[in-house]
């Protein structure tokens, strides 16, 4: 008799190999497992955002915050989750300095998951961490 299976959805991080030619994906480590879809992107996206104060090991400088979405996209996303709009950069009037009080605002008027949600739009960069969707025999 067939054991019953369940949709499981594990969250997964990779790390990236560079050579001259290209970076590609190197190997992958499993981090932890879910129920439900939501619940494992959720965690994905803490991982994520818990990198970017986090200096790479090739390089000193945490990376920034940063987005490639339109100005009125960011807008929209952050009237989305009743958001101020963050502060105009000065030498671009299209782009928004990511700054420290402001996120800070932001995670306090949020709470840390609606915050964490948000953040999704913080888009620069490789993805370290991703969701895969598989089954589990019992």
């Amino acid at each position: 008799m067939p054991r019953p299976r369940v949709t499981v959805f594990l969250v997964k991080s990779l790390s990236w190999a560079y050579n001259d030619e290209c970076t590609v994906p190197h190997s992958a480590e499993f981090e932890r497992a879910f129920r439900t879809r939501e619940r494992a992107e959720l965690y994905r996206r803490e991982l994520e955002l818990h990198l970017f104060g986090t200096p790479p090991q090739w390089y000193d400088e945490p990376r920034d915050l940063g987005t490639d979405w339109p100005a009125e996209r960011v807008r929209a996303w952050a009237a989305q989750f009743g958001l101020p709009e963050p502060p105009v950069c000065e030498y671009n009037p299209n782009r928004f300095e990511w700054t420290d009080e402001w996120l800070a605002a932001a995670q306090e008027q949020l709470g840390r998951e609606a915050y964490v949600r948000f953040c999704e739009l913080f888009d620069r960069g490789a993805r370290n961490f991703h969701v895969v969707e598989t089954e589990l025999e019992l």
